[in-house]
């Protein structure tokens, strides 16, 4: 949500320009300078919803969800809480749409993830528009009974919005 807003006290906003210059930043600094880089490039709110995001995601085993099959628990006092759940989602999200290996195996891992209790349908919604990108993926996952009823449910949801 962090472009091109600036305001506030920040002489430096948040950009794709600058936000890139971040990355590459984060990529070539010394960890020590890392909060400060990144203010530089897209002022120090941004800087720090990044960092506190990034706080979040590293709580995140997304090989214990999708290999192990250890699940969090979205109803639990830590993990219901929505920062974390947003980031478990697009951390699970964002391996598989780049390429995180799974086997046919522990594909259903995805579907269970989905269905998980507490996991309100707006974040199965982002999880699926992320993923999509992974055409492979999503041709997979089509394939199983267990995700083709979650989509009728979802379809069977947004209609119902919509009447």
């Amino acid at each position: 949500d962090a472009l091109y807003s600036p305001g506030g006290a920040d002489m430096a906003f948040p950009s794709p320009r600058s936000w890139e210059m971040a990355s590459r930043l984060l990529k070539a600094g010394d960890p020590a300078d890392h909060k400060r880089l990144v203010a530089a490039c897209v002022g120090a709110a941004n800087a720090q919803r990044y960092f506190t995001y990034m706080k979040v995601h590293a709580r995140v085993n997304v090989k214990a969800i999708l290999v192990d099959g250890q699940m969090p628990d979205f109803r639990e006092a830590a993990q219901a809480e929505p920062s974390f759940v947003y980031g478990a989602v697009f951390a699970v999200a964002g391996a598989l749409r780049t390429g995180f290996p799974l086997g046919d195996r522990e594909l259903p891992r995805i579907v269970q993830f989905l269905t998980l209790p507490g996991l309100d349908p707006e974040y199965v919604f982002l999880f699926l528009r992320h993923i999509r990108a992974n055409e492979a993926l999503f041709a997979r996952l089509r394939a199983l009974p267990a995700f083709r009823e979650l989509a009728g449910r979802l379809m069977g949801l947004q209609l119902a919005l919509y009447r």
